[in-house]
């Protein structure tokens, strides 16, 4: 198998993404020989720092039986003639490359001494521009030099047809703007693909998303409503890109803090969602509303944007019969932010898992958008669902002014559903009681901090710490989040954190009741993921911290151990 089959492009490149350290070199130098219509180009500014920075990410994993990409190149059979401090890429040409064959690939490998490469394969270069062929594991291969690099591939036609002219970084600093160029800065492993040369897959991914869809329906994975709104997102998606995309960016690194993986999408300027895409957002000052404790999960988003508008505009149209009821259109033109926590329960997350959630609704009048939760509540009594639905109608209660917390009155709300069989009720409400606690769905309303507070369960507790949470310390100064955010994009219209730690806490107990027990530390920053729009794109970004891929190796290490212990046991069990 050489390095040009399928299945080892895709195992190189995931292993140089997992590998890829801040360099920070912006555009690979190699992006100047590549043809301006490839499809998809995967591209490093050095193999010796991807190399260098593998050996250290195995070493501090722990993970010495992975390859590093030095390594996996010399097993291609690349021992010598490489100039590891120069630029590589793979890139994949027009062509047939869904009919399940070997992709229509080249490869540029940065070389010093051309004569010595091809020597590695008992191979002779020709006169300037020749091409070259031999055989690997009995598959042949065709090489050419091109300025510093050595272009291979197993079709002759694309190593023929390879111009190699310098100057095509012009192009692709162009396709990719200001948001590729800043992923490339920020990224030792670049990739981008052209969004017209995707054209024959688009009808295949909105085929595919409709199945899955359709079995999701079918194993119950989510409600008609929250199926009809998933698909018209994604369709609307899927349309925009396809009208008005220009290019897929993309990018991994990893330093001695966190691995981040960026995703950006280029649209064409003057186009209609790029007008969209100009600035970003300010969702952090929406996680200021909440209070500053240990969290699951939190987020925040800001509706003011136009990117984020859209989400609100296809609410509308695909809501379905609920959200109609709910007057949700008027509900979600009154919200200018969102935020959310989900706290440790106390209890235990068998005994609730979001019994300890708080959502805060940031808004210009947040009297009126009270007012509208009341109504909403009200207008769900007896909705038909229809027969699709899990179940065939909702009923909300709502009781304003039904408790006092912090000296102020806050409104009362539950929902009751009723299902289609008596069966099906029986089999609903354990799963609403391991989720929102003895009391079901329900909680407190209360206006506070420029925003409507909710809860989702009879919190007053939690309800009172949000309250007072403008006043002191919140969330958006939380520790762990400080020191995970500045890794965001800036101006984020959206973000969110897993709290790793907090989740071990509640999970492992769970684990030592069935006797596996986990000694590892916990104290550990959160996931973070962050969007943002600026310049007609959109900027993605997910960080994980070092320390969380650390404590995931050290639980792998010690589940594994209990593992062999366990089969050791069974061996030695007595057959009597």
């Amino acid at each position: 198998m050489t390095i040009f089959s399928r299945t080892t492009v895709a195992a190189f490149t995931t292993t140089t993404f997992a590998f890829a350290l801040g360099a920070h070199a912006g555009l690979p130098s190699v992006l100047d020989q590549v043809p301006t219509d490839a499809v998809l180009v995967i591209a490093t500014p050095s193999l010796s720092q991807l190399d260098n920075d593998a050996s250290q990410v195995l070493g501090m994993l722990e993970m010495p039986d992975l390859f590093t990409p030095k390594q996996m190149l010399q097993t291609a059979g690349f021992r010598q003639g490489l100039d590891m401090n120069g630029s590589a890429a793979f890139v994949l040409l027009p062509g047939d490359f869904q009919n399940g064959e070997d992709p229509p690939v080249v490869a540029l490998i940065p070389t010093k001494n051309y004569t010595a490469l091809l020597d590695n394969f008992n191979a002779v270069p020709g006169a300037n521009g020749a091409i070259t062929s031999f055989e690997v594991e009995g598959e042949s291969i065709f090489s050419k030099k091109v300025g510093s690099w050595a272009v291979m591939s197993p079709e002759r036609e694309l190593i023929q047809n390879f111009a190699g002219n310098a100057g095509a970084m012009a192009h692709f600093t162009q396709t990719i703007g200001p948001i590729g160029a800043n992923i490339a800065e920020k990224n030792d492993v670049l990739f981008i693909a052209n969004v017209s040369a995707l054209d024959p897959m688009f009808d295949e991914w909105r085929q595919d998303m409709r199945q899955q869809m359709q079995m999701m329906n079918a194993f119950g994975g989510m409600g008609a409503e929250q199926a009809q709104m998933s698909q018209e997102m994604a369709e609307q998606f899927i349309k925009a890109l396809e009208e008005d995309g220009q290019a897929l960016v993309g990018g991994f690194d990893m330093s001695t803090l966190a691995t981040t993986a960026d995703f950006g999408i280029v649209f064409k300027p003057g186009s209609e969602t790029a007008n969209k895409l100009q600035n970003g957002g300010k969702s952090q000052a929406s996680l200021a509303a909440l209070p500053d404790q240990p969290f699951l999960f939190a987020g925040s988003i800001d509706f003011s944007t136009p990117a984020t508008s859209m989400m609100v505009k296809i609410m509308e149209k695909g809501g379905g019969p609920a959200f109609a009821a709910m007057k949700g259109g008027e509900l979600m033109k009154a919200i200018n932010s969102q935020s959310f926590a989900v706290y440790p329960n106390s209890a235990g997350i068998m005994a609730g898992a979001l019994a300890n959630t708080i959502e805060f609704f940031g808004a210009d009048n947040p009297a009126h958008v009270r007012q509208l939760f009341g109504t909403a509540m009200k207008n769900l009594n007896n909705v038909d669902m229809g027969e699709a639905a899990e179940f065939t109608k909702m009923s909300g209660v709502f009781t304003p002014d039904a408790e006092q917390i912090n000296g102020q009155f806050v409104d009362a709300w539950g929902l009751d559903f009723t299902m289609n069989s008596p069966q099906g009720g029986g089999m609903m409400m354990d799963p609403m009681a391991m989720m929102f606690g003895p009391g079901g769905m329900g909680g407190y309303l209360a206006t506070g901090n420029g925003g409507v507070y909710m809860t989702l369960s009879n919190n007053s507790p939690l309800m009172s710490q949000s309250l007072k949470a403008g006043r002191g310390n919140s969330l958006a100064s939380n520790p762990t989040i400080a020191q995970i955010r500045p890794m965001l994009p800036r101006d984020l219209a959206g973000e969110m954190y897993i709290g790793i730690g907090p989740i071990l806490d509640q999970v492992l107990p769970m684990a030592g009741m069935f006797g596996l027990q986990f000694d590892v530390n916990t104290n550990v920053p959160p996931i973070a993921m962050g969007m943002t729009a600026e310049g007609g794109a959109f900027h993605g970004r997910l960080v994980v911290p070092t320390q969380v891929l650390k404590l995931g190796a050290s639980l792998a290490k010690q589940a594994e151990s209990l593992q062999q212990q366990q089969d050791t046991d069974e061996q030695h069990k007595p057959r009597f």
